[in-house]
């Protein structure tokens, strides 16, 4: 999950609920910039990237990229848990 530090919050709690349905779901803690959260992304080699900014929040929706194609989809954050096929 790429979250800004306004958003760390709801990151950390949409985390919790994508592991809690067996997703293996990382976000980081150390407040990094958007730019280095993407390489960090690139280098483990994540499969999706969610992206979690404040016009995110307010919408209800996210971005998720798949990291293999490059192509991306909104998805409200109710549903999220379905969207992604492991």
């Amino acid at each position: 999950i790429l979250a800004f530090p306004e958003t760390a919050d709801r990151a950390e709690k949409v985390a919790y609920d994508l592991r809690s349905k067996g997703f293996c779901v990382e976000y980081d803690l150390m407040k990094r910039s958007f730019k280095a959260q993407m390489k960090y992304a690139n280098r483990v080699e994540a499969k999706y990237l969610l992206v979690l900014g404040q016009d995110e929040l307010v919408s209800g929706q996210l971005r998720l990229k798949n990291m293999a194609d490059g192509s991306e989809q909104i998805v409200d954050l109710e549903k999220l848990g379905t969207k992604i096929v492991v």
